[in-house]
């Protein structure tokens, strides 16, 4: 029953997420959360940040019923999650977006009595989250701004026993890709597949490797942003300097074929 509220969620494809940058909204999702936590926003525009339906797909076929799971953000995966597992944990601010999943869900016969909701940002939410059993499959997927994503992995580590599977999407995006190659120098984790822009690792060990001089990542050399930064400098430089050179007329006419 699970597989076909996948494809329920492609064909209806229902609005859960608040829509930024818009006259109500004149900033992004990220920071709206960020300054305000928990929100009602009912009344404001929506719009739909779709998960990989291979990613859906893939959570379907590894959470079993008895499974604890756990996600930072809330969508699509919410409700697969909370359809396949004994108990989902879902940590979002948008208290409107909560609803609206748990909402379309009873429309769809579901109780949702295993669907819970820490109303919070994450950053304050999963540092007061409490667990008496481990979490078996975890997703990463709210804030995308650094460092949330690293800070959603630094508290839900403490949950995962060894076999669970985390998975972390969106690693496009730089700040989400600093946590994956993270991981993957981890000895306590090993990544097992690659979903488009989704990472999944399995978790290899409860020891954690807090030295910062027994760290892989700091046993290898870091180049990090700043030669990139660099480069890009160096070739507006250059461009400016070129354009100088250039007769006047020669650069408006560049600029009208733009």
């Amino acid at each position: 029953m699970s597989s076909n509220l996948i494809e329920l969620l492609a064909t209806e494809k229902p609005q859960f997420h608040l829509k930024s940058l818009t006259d109500e909204v004149p900033m992004y999702v990220e920071d709206f959360f960020f300054r305000k936590r928990k929100t009602d926003t009912k009344g404001l525009p929506r719009t739909s940040y779709e998960i990989d339906k291979n990613v859906l797909n893939y959570i379907l076929s590894i959470v079993k019923s008895d499974f604890l799971t756990l996600e930072t953000g809330c969508g699509y995966s919410t409700i697969i999650f909370a359809a396949s597992s004994r108990k989902h944990i879902c940590v979002n601010p948008d208290t409107t977006s909560n609803q609206l999943v748990k909402d379309w869900l009873q429309n769809k016969g579901y109780l949702c009595n295993s669907l819970h909701f820490v109303e919070d940002s994450s950053d304050r939410g999963l540092a007061t989250l409490t667990l008496s059993e481990p979490v078996h499959v975890a997703l990463i997927d709210g804030n995308h701004c650094f460092p949330f994503p690293i800070i959603d992995w630094h508290f839900i580590d403490r949950f995962l026993r060894v076999g669970s599977k985390l998975l972390v999407d969106d690693t496009q995006i730089n700040s989400v890709k600093i946590l994956s190659d993270f991981l993957s120098t981890e000895p306590s984790y090993k990544k097992i597949k690659q979903i488009g822009r989704c990472d999944v690792f399995e978790k290899t060990s409860d020891i954690r490797v807090m030295g910062w001089s027994s760290q892989e990542i700091n046993k290898r050399t870091w180049r990090g942003f700043s030669e990139q930064k660099t480069s890009t400098h160096s070739k507006q430089f250059f461009i400016s300097q070129v354009k100088k050179l250039l007769p006047t007329f020669l650069v408006n006419y560049i600029k009208k074929l733009k």
